[in-house]
């Protein structure tokens, strides 16, 4: 729930502003001056600062017409994060201009309504709410210290692309199943691409109701719809100069895909409800794990759009096709929670790690990284161990056959245009193969010809 301190020397304004935001869920606390104010801050998370400007420093103290501007200035030294909205009397346009100057968010001319303060009001509140996703954005890359983990052929073919694509300016396209690291991927792209210094924001359009993409992405007007009491900058306005990723682009709608494709072809667009046009510079990162080609086919998915979207692709192989970076995911989400859980783990020991690179992981990494947080949980010594692996994270080839049959439906992608007889071969022909270390090995133990384990492990 926003805080919001009301500062004026004038009980009643202070009360008739109290009871109109009250009405709205705002936590409302007041100031009859300067320095009640200055209390109040220091003892309080106070988001928005509504203050006079003419107004006495200490109680029962004179009135002073350059008050407020100087609350303004220790406001900003004691706490940066409040956004000031200064109050100034009929004709003051020199105080409100020197208040912009010295960092007030927004200025309003005496005698004003409550409709007129509360937009004023939602406007700061949408620009905290998008400095602190941007905040929280900037911390969770720092937690991946920047990079993608995993030093496999596959990764390192990843690696390659965001280097190449990230010089440019193009839109990109990544595709990979659920948790393999689509929004790391598009956040590498972003910071080593000339736009690393502005803002980059991630939406999931899965995670927004289908009434309220085009709101989300585009703004809204005041009126637009029942609840659009003022407007509302969306998400392409809010990144402007950055980079917008979108994730699960096919979840949305064939009328906001025709207003995206213009977004795409002319850096413009209105808000719902309006018609000025506004202009923004964002470089598009899209993601899906669908197949959008299908999508196309049953007329879901507009095919000029994809064909936008589609300038620069990347696939992100499922964690079951590069084993070889478990060890190395496992030790970095082992360091990345070893303070969060407060326990001191070393490592992790040769035949767990055995364990964990034989499972096919259909939660990909995000699979790996919550049984590692849950391991070290349950552990009791400096390295995680067998003991401390969950249950039903077991290797394939020690697995009981109805196990396996749950895997192979795991493994089995419809989306990937192979047939299940497919997906069952090239599960056996990997596991014979991994078992045997030896191609003709293999082929005896699955009573195939050599021949056809090759295609196999070709596929």
């Amino acid at each position: 729930m926003p805080t919001i301190l009301i500062v004026d020397d004038e009980s009643g304004i202070r009360k008739n502003i109290l009871l109109g935001f009250k009405r709205f869920g705002y936590e409302i606390i007041d100031a009859a001056c300067a320095s009640e104010a200055i209390d109040l801050i220091k003892n309080n998370c106070v988001d928005i600062v509504i203050t006079d400007v003419c107004m006495p420093q200490h109680p029962e103290g004179e009135i002073d017409d350059r008050c407020g501007l100087n609350l303004l200035k220790k406001i900003k030294k004691i706490s940066a994060n409040s956004y000031v909205i200064v109050m100034t009397a009929h004709g003051s346009i020199e105080n409100a201009v020197e208040a912009m100057k010295d960092g007030a968010f927004d200025y309003l001319p005496k005698p004003f309504s409550m409709e007129e303060i509360r937009i004023k009001v939602d406007k700061a509140l949408a620009q905290i709410k998008i400095v602190n996703e941007n905040k929280y954005l900037r911390e969770q890359m720092k937690d991946h210290e920047g990079t993608i983990i995993g030093s496999s052929q596959a990764i390192k073919e990843v690696w390659k692309a965001v280097h190449d694509v990230a010089k440019t300016d193009v839109p990109v396209f990544i595709h990979g199943e659920s948790g393999v690291g689509k929004e790391l991927v598009a956040r590498a792209i972003h910071d080593n691409s000339q736009r690393k210094n502005n803002i980059f924001m991630s939406v999931n359009l899965a995670a927004i109701p289908v009434n309220l993409i085009g709101s989300e992405l585009f703004g809204h007007e005041k009126g637009a719809f029942t609840d659009a009491v003022a407007q509302r900058a969306g998400r392409f306005e809010a990144a402007d100069g950055g980079s917008l990723f979108l994730d699960e682009i096919g979840e949305i709608d064939l009328n906001l895909q025709i207003k995206l494709l213009r977004v795409l072809q002319e850096q413009s667009f209105e808000r719902i409800g309006g018609n000025t046009t506004v202009k923004t510079n964002v470089r598009i990162i899209a993601a899906t794990n669908a197949n959008l080609q299908d999508k196309i086919k049953k007329g879901e998915f507009r095919n000029d759009l994809f064909f936008r979207i589609n300038v620069f692709p990347i696939h992100i192989p499922p964690l079951r096709q590069r084993k070889e970076d478990v060890p190395e995911l496992a030790n970095h989400f082992i360091h990345k929670y070893e303070k969060k859980i407060s326990k001191a783990v070393k490592g992790i020991m040769p035949n767990a790690l055995t364990t964990l690179m034989e499972s096919d992981w259909p939660g990909n990494i995000r699979e790996l990284e919550n049984v590692v947080q849950r391991m070290m949980i349950r552990s009791k010594g400096d390295y995680l161990d067998v003991g401390d692996i969950p249950g039903e994270i077991t290797p394939l080839n020690s697995a009981n056959f109805e196990d396996v049959v749950d895997t192979l439906f795991n493994i089995f992608k419809p989306e990937d245009e192979k047939t299940l007889w497919d997906t069952t071969m090239y599960t056996l022909a990997r596991l014979a193969f991994k078992r045997t270390k030896k191609k003709h090995t293999a082929a005896q133990l699955l009573g195939i010809s050599k021949p056809t384990l090759y295609h196999w492990l070709k596929e």
